[in-house]
Order: C-alpha cells, then structure tokens, then sequence
C-alpha cells in the first residue's frame, strides 16, 4: 500500500486526462459516502448481503481511482458479508471510515479538491 490514501499519479494516467480524473473524484466521493453510511447500516442490520454488495461497489471504484487503501479495507469488508462473517466488521467500519476520511483531506490539502460532504 503507498504512503498516501490515493496515488493521483497513477489515478490521472490511467483516466488520461487531470480535469476529468478531478470530476471523477467528486462522483467518488459523493458515492463512496453514502455507500459507507450503507456499510454502517447493513452491519447494524446484520445484512450481510448487503454489506458484501457495497464493499464491492467501494472496492472497484477505488481501484480505479488508484484508492488503494480503501479498496484493500473495502475487500475485507466484502469478503466478511460473503462469508456472512459479520464479527469484526464494526472495527474494519470504522477503519474505512477513518481512511476515507484520511483520502477527502489529502485530496483537499495537496490537490484543492473542495469536499463539501
């Protein structure tokens, strides 16, 4: 995993273009928040379909964006709800909630990624 939530390098080849990979980030955003409000619910509810569902939503999105470390959390937690293995997943929820966290700050402090979430 890098020592940043988001390798943005790596983020804009892959898009091909910066302004279009900073539109990106936005929808990602806005996305991945309600989807770890999802997450929060489904373990609460001990919904572990749901849960797998969401985590792989977050999982894919994040590999694209070069997201590593919310896509290695987000694969945990997908593989908790497919093996419906629910014990531990409140402590890798608020994992991923501090990583994404972590991601909004870096994207705002090194690349004026304005979050209003």
């Amino acid at each position: 995993m890098s020592s940043t939530p988001i390798d943005v390098q790596a983020g804009i080849a892959r898009i091909g273009d910066a302004e279009i990979w900073k539109e990106i980030v936005h929808d990602y955003i806005e996305v991945v928040e309600g989807l770890i409000c999802e997450i929060g619910s489904s373990i609460r509810n001990q919904d572990a379909l749901k849960l797998r569902q969401d985590a792989h939503a977050i999982k894919g999105s994040s590999l694209e964006l070069q997201a590593g470390g919310m896509a290695d959390l987000a694969a945990e937690l997908e593989m908790m709800g497919r093996e419906s293995r629910l014990d531990g997943s409140q402590e890798k929820y608020g994992q991923i909630q501090e990583e994404f966290r972590s991601l909004i700050n870096f994207l705002s402090t090194t690349e004026g990624i304005s979050v209003s979430g």
